[in-house]
């Protein structure tokens, strides 16, 4: 999967709550398990994309 389309899975995947853009780390998980997408590469994404990993599973984010 090329960068680009990689970006574009995150940013599809992600919601807008009051105004900021959110990804749920159950569904960054989910990308990682149906795509060719690590999960350092959809942190990455959504640090430069300034997208918040929300309801984290792993108690990292909150």
């Amino acid at each position: 999967m090329e960068p680009e389309d990689k970006r574009t899975l995150v940013l599809s995947a992600a919601v807008d709550v009051d105004g900021r853009k959110t990804l749920p780390c159950a569904k960054a998980l989910e990308l990682t398990q149906k795509n060719a997408i690590s999960l350092p590469e959809i942190g990455a994404i959504c640090d430069a994309e300034d997208v918040k990993i929300t309801h984290c599973q792993l108690g990292c984010f909150r």
